[in-house]
């Protein structure tokens, strides 16, 4: 799944935000 691919490619505390197709701070998105 290139969703999880991704995510795991996220800098450490960062997150894979689909609403923006980029990875942003943990903090920044939504938690569902």
């Amino acid at each position: 799944d290139n969703r999880v691919a991704n995510h795991s490619r996220c800098p450490y505390g960062q997150r894979f935000n689909r609403n923006i197709g980029r990875c942003a701070p943990a903090d920044q998105v939504p938690c569902h």
